[in-house]
């Protein structure tokens, strides 16, 4: 028996994109409007991006994050989630979710703004 292995290969930069357009057109939001991209190698990378992000928002961002932040950990670690697309938009803070290989030294940073 042969075993027979096929890898995927994504382009990262595209799967940024692909996740926060989806997530603004979902909502309807404004071109232009600011989408949070946080990921990691696992969902504990992910839940630390997404505390080390609230210490860069500004007071009335960090509040709104705030009232969502149990559910978004819940959420990140049920699901799997390594990558996380916010938006806050009209008061409400949406995000969108996946799970999806990180390429071997692709940048270390983990959190992006998008507009």
């Amino acid at each position: 028996m042969q075993a027979r292995m096929e890898a995927m290969v994504f382009d990262w930069n595209e799967v940024v994109e692909e996740i926060s357009e989806s997530l603004a057109d979902g909502v309807g939001a404004p071109e232009g409007a600011s989408v949070y991209v946080l990921w990691g190698f696992s969902s504990l990378d992910l839940e630390t991006a997404l505390y080390d992000l609230l210490m860069h928002l500004g007071e009335e961002e960090r509040a709104l994050f705030r009232r969502y932040l149990g559910d978004l950990v819940e959420t990140i670690h049920r699901e799997g989630y390594n990558i996380l697309a916010l938006l806050p938009h009209e008061g409400q803070l949406h995000a969108k979710g996946g799970s999806v290989p990180i390429p071997p030294g692709w940048e270390t940073e983990t959190t992006r703004v998008l507009s």
